[in-house]
This record gives structure tokens, sequence and C-alpha cells, in this order.
């Protein structure tokens, strides 16, 4: 009998075949949590634009970038730096983010992901001490298509009064949580 418990949005693959290589580990315990919440800067590129970002920007906190710049369809990019202990095993969490999000920990990737848990394991990217993070979030067209001028005369447009958009880039807690030696 195979038990399974799988976080909402997440995938899972069985493989079944000689017992012998199968090796199960249990979910790693995190002992110490460091919430992020200052020393952020977000910039701006459209998708043509993209690696070239631009309109960086000091931020307090993580709200949807749609509120500030409404049109705007492309990529956010967050960086900061931050100073870890010695930790065995670290994650990335973003608690919520609209889009595809993409981790980078010292210019390295840790992975894309495009639906929560945004939960990256940075585990093998980490230093000692000070380290350089960059989150990339994608945003879908919807925006930028909305507000296009061509769009405007469309027969579609006329239907739709008052869009709803979905928020845009990170709009939750970011935090890293650590698990010691």
């Amino acid at each position: 009998m195979l038990q399974l418990e799988v976080p909402p949005y997440q995938s899972v693959v069985i493989v079944f075949d000689a017992a012998e290589d199968v090796r199960v580990s249990p979910p790693p315990v995190y002992e110490e949590e460091l919430v992020l919440k200052d020393g952020w800067k977000m910039s701006l590129a459209s998708s043509i634009e993209y690696p070239h970002f631009h309109d960086e920007q000091d931020i307090s906190g993580f709200t949807s970038v749609g509120l500030q710049y409404p049109e705007f369809s492309g990529f956010i990019r967050y960086e900061s730096e931050l100073t870890v202990p010695a930790w065995s095993r670290a994650a990335l969490v973003i608690e919520d983010a609209f889009e595809g999000v993409e981790v980078f920990i010292n210019d390295r990737s840790a992975g894309i992901q495009v639906a929560p848990p945004f939960r990256f394991d940075i585990s093998r990217l980490l230093n000692q001490g000070t380290n350089k993070v960059r989150i990339e979030v994608a945003t879908t067209l919807e925006r930028e298509q909305h507000f296009s001028p061509q769009n405007q005369g469309s027969i579609f447009a006329a239907f739709i009064k008052a869009p709803v958009f979905q928020p845009t880039g990170i709009t939750g807690e970011v935090k890293i949580v650590g698990q010691y030696l």
C-alpha cells in the first residue's frame, strides 16, 4: 500500500522498481527562519528588453507591481543581499507571487516554478556569510494586451467594462528557512 500526501499545485512522479534501488528521505525539518523584508531593489524589463532591466527602485515591502504600473507586462527583478549562518540545508520560500518565478543565489539558478508553493532548495548555492539573492518574476501578457492600442477598438474590448487583473510580482512574504549541521 502506498500513502502519499501532495501539497496543492505540486506533482509527484512514482517509479516502481526494485526495492533496493529506492531511497526515501523524510522532508527536512528547518530550525530557523529568516524573513527577508528590508534591503530589496526592484526593477522592470518588458519581454523584448529582457535581460536589460530599468526603473530600479528601493522597495520596503512586496505588493502587486500592477498597482504602480497598471499597464506593465514582462519581468520584475528583486535583488538583495543577506547573511546566513552555517546551515546544512536551506530553502527560499516565497509566500505568493504571480506568475513564473526563478530564484538565483550568487548568480546561480535555484530553478523555476510556475505555481505556489514557491519553495526552492538553495542548500548548495549558499555561502556562509553574505549572499546575493535575485528573484525574477515573469508576468502574463494580459495587461499589455488589454492596454494595447490595437485592441482598444476591437469587438472584445467593447465587452470588457472594468477588467479585474491578477496581481503582478511578489505579493507575499519572502523567507529563508535553514537547518544546522
